[in-house]
C-alpha cells in the first residue's frame, strides 16, 4: 500500500512508520515538518491535498499518537507543513506567546527519486517553533490548520493581541 497520488512502495511506508515510532520512544513529542514539491498539489485546496499525500503515514500515526497538524505553508516549488505528535504542552489559546520547542524530524518527498526520506533535523527545533507561534500571532483566532500560501498575496485579518 502505498502513498495516494505518489509511486512508493509500501515497504518505504512502513520503514518511515517504524521510525516515527522509534523516535517517539526517544522523546514522548515530536514535531514532523513535511516537504512535498508544491507543483503535485492541487492548489485549489492545498490542506486537503497535503493530507492526502500524506495519509499513508498519518493513518498509522493515529495508532500510537495524538496527531495535530498545525500549518501548511505554501512556496513557489515546496510546501511545508508542521504537525506534532502527542505536544501536551500545546495550549491554542497561548500558542503565539509560547513557542513549544519539540524535536523536528523531516519528512521529504523527493520528486527526482519519487521517494519518502525522513530525518532528524535537530537545527530546526527553535526556528520551528517560532515560526509556529509566529503563524499563531498571525491568524488570530482561525482554525487548525493554518494555511499560508505565498504564492499569493497574504492578509491578516484579526492577528492575536501581543498581551493577551
Amino acid at each position: 500500500m502505498g502513498i495516494p497520488g505518489f509511486r512508493t512502495r509500501a515497504s518505504r511506508t512502513y520503514s518511515i512508520n517504524l521510525q516515527v515510532l522509534n523516535a517517539l520512544k526517544v522523546t514522548p513529542s515530536i514535531r514532523i515538518l513535511g516537504d512535498l514539491p508544491t507543483a503535485e498539489l492541487n492548489s485549489e485546496d492545498y490542506v486537503a491535498s497535503v493530507s492526502a499525500k500524506i495519509e499513508g503515514f498519518v493513518a498509522a500515526w493515529n495508532e500510537t499518537a495524538e496527531r495535530r497538524l498545525l500549518a501548511v505553508e505554501v512556496w513557489s516549488r515546496r510546501t511545508h507543513l508542521a504537525i506534532d505528535l502527542n505536544n501536551d504542552q500545546y495550549d491554542y489559546q497561548t500558542a503565539h506567546q509560547h513557542s513549544v520547542i519539540l524535536p523536528v524530524y523531516l519528512l521529504q518527498f523527493s520528486s527526482r527519486s519519487r521517494t519518502w526520506k525522513f530525518s532528524r533535523r535537530q537545527r530546526q527545533d527553535a526556528p520551528v517553533a517560532a515560526r509556529i507561534a509566529i503563524l499563531h500571532h498571525a491568524n488570530g483566532q482561525n482554525p487548525l490548520p493554518f494555511l499560508e500560501d505565498h504564492t499569493k498575496i497574504i492578509t491578516h485579518y484579526t492577528p492575536r493581541s501581543s498581551t493577551h
